[in-house]
């Protein structure tokens, strides 16, 4: 029988909750020895003053203060918007998987001509991105979005520093991704274990794709080629619906459904592919973050719990749409679906050599950055 937190609306979909004698889950109290807010989701309002000072002075001498990931979703618009409106000279960076929405595209079009922000996109080679993206579905394993946000992550830095500048700013925040079952993810920066799959289940050599190593990810960028990876949102007391509201009547942003709905592949794969095959509703994860942040109650959380994952007619709409972009028989579909599940772990991966660096890092002082997640 399903069992359900009491304070938030996480439950025994993830194998790994555990509940207190108040029936309030470990990801509840991790959030509360963690959680870097005030009681009601205030933060420090010289955070973000301080955070606007640190990336101009970075920029000094440098084409731009700094360079803006723009998906087309609320965080990365409203981040655009909030960086641009601060003063800081931006440039915008869209990577394409392959996966946009046509409101996406138009959202993040209308966002950079209305701010007067100059867009850069960088196009993944899509046959190495479908077959990467097939192999993760073949492999029966949750994170079928893991191709896709490496590639993102991957190439952030590349560009960025190409461009002659050290700051990214991205849309990630806490608030929004405090609560998200081990699980039900693996890291997006794990390269090897992204390989080690593609080598199983590929079915072409991958050349293009932008693969990165832990070493570049924990030293070579960061220590040694001074990139930052700023997190702007996290410096004000956000609110997701709130910025809807900013970017809406600021730049003629359109809403798209659910989070990370701007891409078509994970829409369906959050709202079909991992309930049906994994028995996970990400938006358990999604509304608790809210709730533990204040953002919303646990009562319009569980209200919003009982809305179909997909409306009348659009579930096919997509299926028929994956399926064909990714090369799918209906047969072979079938047997992804139909495959017995399986966790990251039953691959090799590098998750030892992720933990031996950030011990490393303890050690000499260095921040350990949390993990990594889709702007």
């Amino acid at each position: 029988m399903r069992r359900e937190c009491t304070r938030c609306v996480m439950d025994t979909s993830d194998p790994d909750i555990v509940f207190d004698a108040a029936g309030v889950c470990n990801h509840c109290r991790t959030f509360e020895a963690n959680a870097p807010y005030r009681p009601g989701g205030q933060v420090d309002p010289g955070r973000f003053e301080s955070a606007i000072s640190g990336i101009r002075e970075s920029g000094k001498g440098c084409p731009f203060d700094a360079v803006v990931g723009i998906s087309g979703g609320v965080d990365s618009t409203y981040c655009l918007w909030l960086a641009k409106t601060a003063g800081l000279r931006v440039i915008a960076l869209h990577i394409d998987g392959g996966w946009n929405s046509e409101i996406a595209v138009d959202n993040i079009h209308r966002a950079c001509q209305r701010m007067g922000v100059e867009l850069i996109t960088e196009v993944i080679d899509w046959e190495e991105m479908r077959d990467l993206q097939s192999a993760f579905f073949r492999a029966s394993v949750p994170n079928f979005d893991l191709p896709q946000d490496h590639a993102f992550f991957s190439a952030q830095p590349r560009k960025v520093l190409e461009l002659g500048v050290r700051t990214f700013i991205s849309g990630r925040n806490y608030s929004i991704d405090a609560v998200m079952p081990k699980a039900w993810v693996w890291s997006n920066r794990d390269g090897i274990h992204l390989q080690s799959v593609h080598r199983q289940f590929g079915r072409r050599p991958l050349r293009r794709y932008p693969v990165m190593s832990m070493f570049e990810w924990k030293v070579w960028f960061p220590r040694v080629r001074g990139y930052r990876d700023v997190h702007l949102l996290d410096t004000v007391a956000y609110d997701r619906e709130q910025a809807k509201t900013v970017i809406s009547a600021e730049l003629g942003w359109r809403d798209y459904g659910g989070k990370h709905y701007e891409s078509v592949l994970t829409r369906f794969g959050q709202a079909y592919y991992l309930p049906t095959k994994f028995g996970i509703d990400k938006r358990r994860a999604h509304l608790s973050g809210e709730i533990l942040c204040g953002r919303i109650d646990r009562n319009t959380a569980l209200c919003v719990l009982q809305r179909p994952l997909y409306a009348a007619g659009d579930l096919e709409t997509d299926r028929a749409f994956v399926l064909r972009k990714l090369g799918f028989s209906a047969a072979e579909w079938n047997d992804i679906m139909t495959a017995a599940p399986r966790r990251h772990e039953d691959y090799p991966n590098g998750k030892s050599r992720l933990d031996a660096l950030r011990r490393i890092g303890r050690r000499l002082g260095v921040p350990t950055e949390p993990e990594a997640r889709r702007p």
